[in-house]
């Protein structure tokens, strides 16, 4: 995901089942699944990110195949307006 700027409209390969969806789709599927207070303050949206750092220990939910993901792993297919 290096290099360029996530948002709203850009699909995401998930790495896991190959498919791709909307990071918007992605961040709200994440969001969802924060059920703690302590879950719920670690979250960080991916809308705005230019790029995960390896070292990161960002996870995001696949929204098809609802398999936690290293944010790192995420790969940019389109970015809309491009």
């Amino acid at each position: 995901m290096a290099g360029r700027f996530v948002k709203k409209d850009s699909l995401l390969l998930c790495p896991e089942c190959k498919k791709t969806d909307y990071a918007i789709v992605w961040d709200e599927n994440t969001r969802d699944t924060c059920v703690s207070r302590e879950l719920r303050r670690n979250y960080t949206s991916l809308i705005g990110k230019r790029g995960i750092q390896r070292e990161s220990k960002l996870h995001y939910k696949c929204p098809k195949c609802s398999k936690f993901v290293h944010g790192w792993k995420l790969k940019i297919i389109k970015n809309i307006d491009e």
